[in-house]
């Protein structure tokens, strides 16, 4: 492993480096033909993932915090 690498990885390892995230996809279980119908897929990989048919699955969203009925106080 090459000096950058390896200061790299221990940046990484630190927590300075932000990780990158996966992108999770899907597909239908008739398109699969017996094959996986959801994955986590690198970032770099979607596209070619697209090609073959696969839909990135929709994020849901958190579901949104009522306001609080106080006014403050003690």
């Amino acid at each position: 492993m090459s000096d950058q690498t390896s200061a790299t990885a221990a940046l990484a390892t630190a927590g300075s480096v932000p990780a990158r995230a996966l992108v999770p996809m899907y597909r239908e279980a008739w398109e699969a033909n017996g094959g996986p119908v959801a994955c986590d897929v690198h970032p770099d990989e979607v596209a070619s993932y697209r090609r073959g048919g696969w839909r990135v699955a929709p994020v849901e969203q958190p579901p949104a915090r009522a306001a609080s009925d106080r006014k403050g106080g003690k």
